[in-house]
């Protein structure tokens, strides 16, 4: 694990991060400014403008920081319509109104009232963004959910719950909001202990899940639809929230979910936390997780999920970082820091993990091993892990410097442009480091402690590749692939041109060579052409001389000589001529050429390679490797599609090939016995296996039927 150090213009802790795409970063700091920050580049990091705040601060003789938004609480990001309307929005410390950014142009765009007047101690403590990029929801500390249109900066709809005062969503503060990947339900968390799913375009409470504690913080999954909510418990909980498959487990007279205490995937000790209020209404459920993580034992700050669903990430106020794997339930590892952990985020392609940390202006960069072949490890005790030194996080002498700098200005609106230009070269300096190399400092999965994850599964894997014997199997590869196979001569006939392309004389362009790697043909220069020519013919001339010296020579040689002249000339000894060749270099080169690779691993016998080659082929190569000109090579590939069809592994490209093989070479095989017996051996075996299979089928079919009309 490798951990980069960045430091990208802010003079205060950093709070927020996030990735807005592969290359840049969104950071919000308490030095009251948003900035977008590339990974690789420097020159490209920028702060977004919050108008003009020197300006104003010049005229009104106060210092620019007091004249900034207030601190970032919490925002939300889409590319869905980055140059159309707002793509970011961000609330800030007291205060409920929340500030729409036109990220494209660098600058705040407009802010989002609440739609009635509400108590001033009221703050926006939650955000979030449709999938379509169009609208906005805010979740306020009083529990009223809101939809804007980002478009025209107005009300779009409110969620209302039944049952509740004053037509609020929540009875407590929202603490998260989250848009599915349909972009047709909205998911709210509240500090009251309820998930909520909400119909979009109408407003309508579809269902209400009862956790038992009060939720702080949360992560969403789009791709599976899992909710991680961390609790006031110290752990975090995985809910599937999908509407048609979530389980509960009662109605209303259930009891709250069970409170931390030992397990299998942390040994934290049990906190003191309360469960909230039994659910308020008959219709509400008591929500059974499908993961319970413990481990933690001070208030969880930030919990993500990883992009491939299999991690799990949570931080707290203990200065720990927990990594979970989801599907075996088990701790992968756990880093130990100075401060805590405020704020992380996922690089879009899982290559990087990007934390702040309380009292640092920096964003470190973790890499992530696995991404590069390393092998995943768990924590088998948990007790030697947490004995180890604290992890030192990069850290340089120009940070500490920076700790004591002040903002001189935005450097957002170009009549300020040459005013700050000194002070955002001062602030957007960008340091790289590596862990230090110390051993007491480092951590590594071989270490005591740490185990294997690939050991864990073994036995499972073990216990599959058991049960495989007998079954037929697919191979992983789309279907319109194979689909596609036994239909290629329709398909060419449809993709032909209906005329040839028109050629187009452009005698601007420099004319390329017409060999398989195209090359620039460049005229020759002429006096560079003529002393080509002078050379050649010099060379002409001294040939033949020589040639005239030989035969010569050779005459002289048969007068004396008799027949061993003769016997010399045909061994190659006389002067100027080269023994015969036999064959030509080009037959040699057609002949080599005519044994494909996917051919020349069927006549090794190596059926595994083939197979590997023949399904990453696409279905045009597919064809013509099936074009073959000789009856040995239809009996190999005959013998191949047994050898699979016997086995019953890619069942679906052992069919596909097989009709387009005997499509092909039908005729060729009624003609040959040999192959025609080969085929009838073949045919014989795919009446058997797909006997079984059929028998299978219609015996799921019919039980499938049977449940249905039973319900």
């Amino acid at each position: 694990r490798v951990s980069t150090q960045s430091t990208w213009g802010h003079w205060k802790p950093i709070t927020n991060v996030m990735f807005a795409n592969d290359n840049v970063t969104i950071t919000a700091s308490e030095d009251r400014t948003v900035r977008l920050n590339h990974i690789y580049s420097e020159r490209l990091n920028h702060e977004l403008s919050q108008g003009e705040v020197d300006k104003r601060a010049r005229a009104q003789l106060v210092d620019p920081y007091e004249l900034r938004l207030p601190p970032v609480v919490d925002m939300a990001f889409t590319a869905a319509k980055l140059r159309t309307c707002a793509s970011l929005l961000t609330t800030h410390e007291g205060t409920d109104l929340v500030y729409a950014w036109r990220v494209d142009h660098a600058k705040r765009a407009f802010h989002l009232r609440p739609p009635t007047v509400q108590p001033v101690e009221t703050v926006a403590s939650s955000v979030c963004m449709s999938q379509c990029g169009y609208f906005g929801y805010v979740g306020l500390s009083t529990g009223l959910v809101t939809a804007y249109n980002l478009q025209a900066a107005e009300v779009r709809e409110r969620y209302f719950a039944p049952g509740l005062a004053e037509d609020r969503a929540h009875a407590g503060s929202v603490t998260g909001l989250r848009v599915n990947a349909l972009n047709s339900i909205l998911i709210s968390s509240s500090e009251d202990g309820y998930v909520k799913l909400w119909k979009r375009g109408d407003a309508q409470l579809l269902h209400s899940l009862f956790v038992g504690y009060a939720l702080l913080r949360s992560a969403y999954s789009k791709d599976n639809d899992f909710l991680a909510v961390a609790c006031d418990d110290h752990s975090i909980r995985l809910l599937d929230v999908n509407p048609d498959h979530f389980t509960v487990s009662g109605p209303a007279a259930a009891t709250p979910a069970a409170p931390a205490s030992s397990g299998p995937s942390g040994s934290g000790s049990k906190p003191e936390a309360k469960p909230t209020a039994a659910p308020s209404a008959a219709s509400d459920s008591v929500v059974q997780p499908i993961r319970h993580f413990r481990g933690h034992t001070k208030s969880i700050t930030a919990v993500l999920l990883a992009p491939n669903n299999t991690l799990l990430l949570s931080a707290s106020e203990d200065c720990t970082l927990r990594v979970y794997h989801i599907a075996t339930h088990k701790l992968v590892d756990i880093f130990k820091f100075e401060e805590h952990v405020t704020s992380m985020a996922f690089h879009p392609n899982n290559q990087f993990l990007a934390t702040t940390h309380a009292g640092s202006n920096t964003v470190h960069l973790w890499t992530n091993m696995t991404k590069y072949g390393f092998l995943p490890t768990i924590v088998k005790d948990e007790e030697a892990v947490m004995n180890r030194p604290i992890q030192l996080l990069p850290s340089t002498t120009a940070d500490k410097q920076q700790d004591h700098m002040h903002a001189g200005g935005d450097g957002d609106s170009d009549d300020e442009a040459d005013d700050n230009d000194g002070d955002e070269e001062g602030r957007s300096s960008k340091k790289t480091s590596t862990l230090a190399t110390d051993p007491a400092n480092t951590i590594s999965p071989d270490d005591a402690g740490y185990e294997v994850l690939a050991n864990l599964t073994k036995p499972y894997r073990e216990h599959l590749d058991d049960q495989k014997e007998g079954l037929i199997t697919f191979s992983s590869t789309p279907k319109p692939k194979w689909n596609a196979l036994p239909n290629m001569e329709l398909i060419i006939r449809r993709n032909r041109p209906v005329q040839p392309a028109k050629v187009v004389k452009a005698p601007f362009f420099l004319p390329t060579s017409t060999d398989l790697m195209p090359q620039w043909v460049l005229p020759e220069n002429p006096a560079k052409k003529r002393r080509v020519k002078e050379a050649t013919d010099a060379d002409t001339e001294a040939n033949a001389a020589d040639d005239d010296a030989a035969a010569a020579a050779a005459e002289n040689s048969d007068s004396a000589d008799g027949t061993d002249a003769d016997a010399d000339a045909d061994a190659g000894d006389v002067v100027g001529r080269k023994p015969s060749q036999s064959g030509s270099r080009l037959l040699k080169n057609m002949a080599e050429a005519a044994t494909t690779q996917f051919m020349a691993l069927l006549m090794h016998g190596r059926y595994d390679k083939a197979m590997s080659l023949l399904v990453a082929m696409p279905a045009a190569k597919i064809d013509v490797e099936l074009q073959v000109e000789q009856d040995e090579e239809v009996a190999l590939l005959l013998t191949f599609f047994e050898h699979y069809l016997r086995a019953g592994e890619h069942y679906e490209v052992v069919q596909a090939c097989l009709h387009s093989l005997l499509k092909v070479h039908g005729q060729r095989i009624t003609e040959s016995p040999t192959l025609a017996k080969q085929v009838e051996q073949l045919q014989a075996l795919h009446a058997e296996h797909w006997g079984g299979l059929q028998q299978q089928l219609g015996y799921s079919i019919c039980l499938l039927r049977s449940m249905t009309n039973s319900l």
